[in-house]
């Protein structure tokens, strides 16, 4: 069974942020998703479910924690197909302590998978790692990332796109305070460095983040930390891949609370936007960002997203590989319901559209997430939604950069609790793939679903028009991207004019034009969503008469100028022979030779030189032969015949 959004889709409104409503756009994007389906085993709870996926979309890895009777462990679960079958889930944490809150990170191919989580090693709490090298088919065993001797929570992983450089972050207690660690490994987890402190001693720093470029050697950290009055957002990069770090900086203004913070980066890691949650103390908090264009060394005076006069909690950013495109979306309320919101920038964060809300207003929603395509134009959200009985996972899909949104669907099964939705999409953002658990009546378990993002076709391209009487006939190359839709057909247009052709192929002849007029040609391909947009134009053509080769029709006299002799050319070989008529000059005027019964005589050459000889009376003639086999006709000289 399979969930289909409408195609109708919600668009930004300029409105105050506590006005939000969905808006109905025209935009035709549509994402049809699978019926959800256990990853986890029944029986006990699980939590903290995660999900990484290949850039293509075909290899994702699920992780969570599970409570196996007596203590919590970390478990994972990998499909190879898109989603479509799962394998059985597997212990990576070992038993006899706890081990919760996993992450994990993936390569680009699938094949190179990093998790990290916390372990109670009888005293204290300490960061985990393993990896796996075939797709999660196999897994190291765990090594141990933090000191001995305090507690360490919350670990966090980023990894270059072929899974060899990795970056773990995570809070650890001094005794007094937590600072923020990070630990590096350039061998695809096989061995770590010692753990370093990002983060000053003195005041607690928590909620650390971090976020690499693709090939893992620039690497910014964000977190928050108190300075004495309030908790402030600082951030630290890296040029060597975690080996050293920039003294911290602060992003956020002082005098505000400031918390939730997340980064995301380019591909090569020279463009940062941060973002967070910043508080006045009471009952207002807003959305801020600020971003660097050099790679963490400057960073631009924050701004605000949302809305005033409302609450607003955990801010999410995705990127697209440049930098340059960048949705939000994070939970806002201006009353005592929450709504999911979201607002996108084309311009690397410079300036951001007027906020919009994504979810059905009246109801309370949480646990928002983004994942989006790596040029950034199609993300898909994920959320929590109180339908008045359970909370149930909801998601939306955009394809232009979240200008519009489909209409929301929930994904999860009425009757129990889900939530903790997680959500990860291919690269070219056509195959989304969403996490959360559920309540099945005795225990939570993991589902899954996977989706197909359908849009109109991309423009077809190498349009070329060459000319002929009154038409012109064009051909094409189809659009690399058909919208994941199958293409249903094309339709080539002239300039001037709008005379067109419709065909299912590449290629059909536009008639009606008008020889001398120069015209270019542009097409579109359509599926079931739609028309897409039309091709660059093509080259000029100017029609023009069709130019055909003609007869050629010798007449002479023979036989002492009393008969004629008429030969046609070229020559056709035995079989074929070519027809002519004969006029003769009668009081002025040429008149064709008729027979007895008054129809026009039609005459025959014969042999293999195409020649007739025609007894005729005295006078002046000439032969002309009949259009025949794409010749024209052609009139032979006069000829003056005697008896």
């Amino acid at each position: 069974m399979f969930l289909k959004t409408s195609v109708a889709v919600l668009a930004g409104v300029a409105v105050a942020a506590s006005s939000l409503s969905p808006v109905l756009a025209s935009e035709p994007v549509d994402v049809v998703w699978s019926a959800a389906q256990n990853l986890s085993s029944a029986g006990q709870n699980v939590g903290s479910p995660q999900v990484a996926s290949s850039a293509d979309g075909t290899r994702l890895t699920a992780i969570w924690d599970r409570y196996d009777g007596t203590v919590w462990r970390v478990q994972t679960a990998s499909s190879g197909d898109i989603g479509s079958t799962w394998t059985t889930p597997r212990n990576l944490s070992a038993e006899g302590r706890n081990a919760e809150a996993p992450q994990i990170a993936s390569s680009a191919d699938g094949t190179r998978l990093t998790a990290v989580w916390f372990r109670n090693d009888g005293t204290h709490y300490r960061i985990q790692a393993a990896s796996s090298s075939d797709a999660g088919a196999t897994w190291t065993t765990p090594t141990t990332l933090s000191d001995a001797g305090q507690d360490a929570y919350g670990a966090q992983v980023a990894g270059s796109a072929d899974g060899t450089r990795l970056t773990a972050i995570w809070r650890r207690s001094d005794g007094t305070n937590y600072l923020v660690q990070t630990a590096s490994s350039s061998d695809a987890g096989a061995t770590w460095s010692s753990p370093q402190s990002l983060s000053q001693t003195g005041q607690t720093a928590g909620y650390p983040r971090v976020a690499s470029s693709a090939d893992g050697t620039r690497v910014t950290a964000v977190w928050s930390r108190a300075d004495g009055t309030n908790w402030r957002i600082q951030t630290t990069s890296s040029a060597d891949a975690g080996s050293t770090w920039t003294t911290a900086k602060s992003l956020s203004l002082a005098g505000q609370t400031a918390g939730d913070p997340q980064v995301t980066s380019s591909a090569d890691g020279t463009r940062l936007t941060a973002i967070w949650r910043r508080s006045d103390g009471g009952t207002t908090s807003w959305v801020q960002t600020a971003k660097s264009s050099d790679a963490g060394t400057t960073w631009t005076t924050p701004i605000t997203l949302s809305g005033t006069g409302e609450d607003v909690m955990f801010p999410q950013i995705t990127s697209s590989d440049n930098g340059n495109r960048l949705t939000a979306i994070w939970s806002g309320a201006s009353g005592t319901a929450w709504s999911v919101q979201t607002a996108s920038s084309s311009d690397a964060g410079a300036t951001w559209t007027t906020p919009q809300t994504l979810s059905q207003m009246g109801q309370d929603y949480h646990g928002h997430r983004l994942a989006a395509s790596a040029d950034g134009t199609r993300v898909t959200g994920v959320w929590s939604l109180d339908d008045g009985t359970d909370w149930r996972v909801q998601t939306a899909s955009s394809s232009d950069t979240g200008a519009t949104w489909t209409t929301p669907q929930t994904l999860s099964d009425p009757g129990q609790n889900a939530d903790s939705p997680q959500v990860v999409t291919s690269s070219d953002g056509r195959r989304p793939m969403a996490l959360w658990w559920r309540w099945d009546g005795a225990a939570r378990r993991v589902q899954a679903a996977s989706g197909v993002l359908s849009t109109t076709p991309g423009a077809p391209t190498a349009v070329t028009a060459a000319g002929g009487d009154r038409r012109a006939v064009v051909s094409w190359t189809p659009p690399g991207d058909d919208g994941n839709a199958p293409i249903t057909g094309y339709t080539a247009t002239a300039a001037p004019g709008g005379q067109g052709c419709v065909t299912a192929g590449t290629g059909c002849t536009i008639t009606g034009l008008k020889n001398g007029v120069t015209y270019t040609v542009t097409v579109t391909a359509g599926n079931r969503l739609g028309t897409g947009p039309a091709s660059t134009p093509s080259n000029p053509v100017t029609p023009t008469a069709a130019i055909t080769p003609k007869t050629r029709v010798i007449a002479k006299p023979k036989a002492g100028r009393s008969k004629l002799k008429v030969r046609v050319k070229p020559n056709l070989g035995k079989k074929k022979q070519w027809t002519f008529v004969v006029k003769q000059r009668r009081h002025g005027k040429w008149r064709t030779l008729k027979t007895k019964s008054g129809k026009v005589k039609v005459y025959a050459t014969r042999g293999p030189k195409h020649i007739r000889v025609i007894n005729l009376g005295k006078g002046k003639y000439k032969a002309r032969s009949r259009a025949l086999r794409g010749y024209r006709p052609d009139t032979s000289k006069v000829v003056k015949l005697t008896r």
